[in-house]
């Protein structure tokens, strides 16, 4: 194995907090885009589980659903009654530490 975690979300500026906060993190070119089965077979290789956390809106939901039904994968997303959709937004208002506690809240 290469890690115990990579969370799959939406945007380049959510893989940087997630760096940031000590996760391994990428991001396809969009939450629509359907990660091939080719590909999830070499991630799920190095990494012993995968997560999506994509955006708490309809497009973040919808694309979640579709990756995790087809890989039979967890997802997770942000609260809607916290007023933010992403955690770059989340950590932009709160700060990293409140967002490393909400992410493994999230993570359980």
């Amino acid at each position: 194995w290469i890690g115990d975690l990579l969370i799959i979300t939406k945007a380049l500026k959510d893989v940087v907090v997630l760096y940031k906060l000590g996760y391994s993190a990428i991001a396809p070119q969009s939450e629509s885009v359907v990660i091939s089965k080719s590909f999830m077979s070499t991630l799920q290789k190095r990494f012993k589980k995968i997560v999506l956390f994509y955006d708490n809106d309809a497009a973040g939901i919808a694309g979640a659903n579709k990756n995790s039904t087809l890989h039979c994968i967890d997802s997770i997303i942000i609260p809607t009654e916290l007023g933010v959709k992403d955690i770059s937004d989340y950590t932009k208002l709160n700060g990293l530490e409140k967002s490393k506690i909400l992410l493994n809240k999230l993570l359980i």
